[in-house]
């Protein structure tokens, strides 16, 4: 199973972690973006997880996809994902 995080702040690293130490997915099976390179470049180097470029791209390599960015920006996000996604995608948002 195949996990995509977009956003990848204090509660989608933690919950990244969680999944890695509780050997639910591998790090190489979790993907993320930021809007804040920092915050991509932080969750690469401390948990080895994909991050790549675009929210677009981390619908396109995940099964599930956890919106993991505040409610303000849910339009936005979504109005960027909503052609990438297809009923065979699970989205969750915390």
């Amino acid at each position: 199973m195949k996990i995509g995080f977009i956003g990848l702040g204090n509660m989608a690293t933690a919950m990244m972690g969680g999944i890695i130490k509780n050997r639910i997915a591998a790090a190489s099976e979790i993907f993320g973006a930021d809007a804040l390179p920092a915050a991509g470049e932080k969750a690469a180097k401390e948990l080895k997880i994909n991050v790549l470029e675009s929210n677009t791209g981390v619908v396109k390599a995940s099964d599930v996809i956890v919106l993991s960015v505040k409610p303000q920006f849910y339009p936005d996000v979504i109005n960027d994902i909503k052609d990438a996604c297809d009923m065979s995608r699970i989205i969750i948002t915390i």
